[in-house]
């Protein structure tokens, strides 16, 4: 039993732990890092794959970690190896752009040929067993390095990457660039449409409507590289933008149920049922309603409607091709800026606007119009307080406002001159009553005026540390919300017609006589204002490799 456990003893301290870590670069994984592992004489090393991510077979105890990459500072980094001990987190900077230019130049500067006349002459002395080596010239930076010597220095997209094969790359924008110019990468497209490469809407009623002419037109541009302006910002943020917009045209059929030319006049001989006086519940005779009994309100709000423009069907009579146009105009931008090892500064701007014309299509024209208006911007200061702990600080402030505007808005008055009282008259919620029939007549409505702006203002801070197994998160945010909404319920009322009086829905309204009526307004403008505040605390644990509590 003594032997066994000796053997115990004296296997433990050669167990191996395979030790795990990440190496990003503003928080993106960084492939083809070198890594490498020493423990007194002994040397390990390895490089990360394309997730940044690396792996090594280590012994327990004590080891030191040494992350290099080209153009960016080494980190070291002294590590415990052990048996579920957490991954590491290697987070590298790039070096300050005098030490990049040096790099690079010495790397393509040509090394000088040997002299000739320096030769020494021959001699007839016998050589010496140690001869003094002669020490080369430093070499100097070349910024006009021949092509050939750049040939050498094969980066990642350039004409020369995979020379050998047949998917060389020819020179581009921004390829062979001289001087360790920024990169800087557009892109435009679009894509055009026309009426006459388009079929026609489908048609219900199976009428050859004509068909509008109309063009669609969308487009997308970019451009995004350094921010450079000469003699006054040399070496600025980073930047993208990116700008879409489009010219849409729809065309649709719009197919009803228009009130006939002898209904009108109050002649409704064409229906099979009697038409039924409200007043002595005896019928009209001949289906004909006086005109000294057709409510002048009526007559007024029938103008809206058009007249039939065919027959042969009981729910369609009229149809007219109706066409809607949208123009949207989107536009997004980032800045980031690499201020020193320890800070960095991100912004974030875009908005998008879209006008729409004929928002409501129906029979009656009413070409209402509703626009839309959001924005959203952010600005992020990242600071690096000490190799684990990072403090984060964002400012944001958001809107988006919509405005509805009705056909007949600040245009006229289709109540008050039809001499319908009771709803609201002022200027933007004028236009007619809604009208709805229980016999399929196409309904009588317009669209709601509306203006509606919500913003939101805040702030929030986040602090986050990595402890051993523990990755810490403290924070909070505040923030100021807006919402604004200026609008009636039901400004300019709703009529419902059911044949309840008469025995037939239209007969009802040419007498005047609604089923039910209904009106809501007095509350237009409504201002709702809120602060929000939270603070928070998580701890992401990791146990063991196969165990994370959070």
């Amino acid at each position: 039993m003594r032997l066994g456990v000796l053997a115990l003893v004296s296997i433990l301290p050669l167990s191996a732990t395979d030790q795990r870590g990440m190496v990003t670069f503003g928080g993106l994984p960084l492939p083809g890092a070198t890594v490498t592992a020493a423990q007194g004489e002994k040397k390990i090393v390895t490089s990360t794959d394309a997730q940044g991510a690396y792996s090594l077979d280590l012994a327990d105890g004590d080891w030191t970690i040494r992350v290099e990459m080209q153009l960016f500072a080494p980190v070291t980094r002294e590590v415990k190896v052990a048996a579920g001990a957490a991954q590491e987190s290697f987070e590298m900077q790039l070096l300050p752009m005098d030490q990049i230019r040096r790099q690079a130049t010495l790397v393509l500067a040509p090394r000088p040929a040997p002299n000739p006349a320096a030769a020494p002459a021959p001699s007839s002395e016998p050589a010496k067993k140690e001869e003094k080596k002669e020490q080369a010239p430093p070499l100097e930076p070349n910024p006009d390095s021949s092509q050939d010597a750049s040939d050498n220095f094969l980066i990642n997209g350039s004409q020369n990457n995979g020379a050998a094969s047949p998917f060389a790359q020819s020179a581009a924008f921004g390829n062979n660039r001289r001087n360790l110019r920024g990169l800087y990468n557009g892109m435009f497209g679009f894509t055009f449409d026309n009426s006459a490469l388009d079929a026609r809407p489908f048609s219900l009623t199976g009428q050859d409507t004509p068909k509008p002419s109309y063009d669609q037109f969308k487009g997308l541009a970019t451009f995004g590289g350094p921010l450079r302006i000469p003699h006054l910002i040399n070496n600025g943020p980073m930047f993208f933008i990116a700008y879409q917009w489009s010219r849409n045209n729809a065309d649709t059929n719009q197919t009803g149920l228009a009130p006939t030319a002898a209904e009108r006049a109050g002649n409704f001989s064409a229906l099979a049922a009697a038409i039924f006086d409200p007043k002595s519940g005896a019928p009209f005779p001949g289906n004909q309603i006086p005109l000294t009994r057709i409510s002048p309100q009526a007559l007024a709000l029938l103008n809206l409607y058009p007249l039939p423009n065919f027959t042969g069907s009981s729910g369609y009579n009229y149809q007219i091709p109706s066409l809607a146009a949208q123009h949207v105009d989107a536009l997004q931008s980032r800045l980031n800026k690499l201020i020193n090892s320890k800070n960095q500064i991100s912004g974030l701007f875009a908005f998008q606007s879209s006008r729409q014309n004929n928002s409501n299509p129906n029979i009656f024209n009413f070409l209402d119009t509703t626009d839309v208006l959001g924005l959203n911007s952010n600005i992020t200061w990242r600071n690096t307080l000490a190799p684990r702990l990072f403090g984060t600080l964002t400012l944001e402030y958001s809107r988006y406002s919509t405005t509805a505007r009705p056909f007949f808005e600040n245009r006229e008055n289709i109540s008050g001159e039809a001499g319908i009282s009771g709803n609201d008259q002022s200027p933007a919620y004028w236009g007619p009553p809604s009208l709805t029939f229980a016999d399929g007549t196409t309904a009588l409505s317009d669209g709601q005026a509306a203006v509606n702006h919500n913003q939101t203002a805040g702030a929030g801070y986040s602090l986050y540390w990595s402890r051993s197994r523990h990755n810490f998160t403290f924070g909070g945010d505040v923030k100021r919300q807006q919402f604004n909404s200026l609008s009636e319920q039901n400004p300019r009322g709703s009529l419902t017609f059911t044949g309840a009086a008469s025995g037939d829905a239209f007969a009802d309204f040419m007498l005047g006589a609604p089923d039910t009526s209904a009106v809501a307004f007095g509350n237009a403008d409504k201002y709702f204002r809120d602060g929000l505040y939270d603070a928070y605390f998580t701890d992401d644990w990791r146990v063991s490799p196969e165990l994370t509590i959070n």
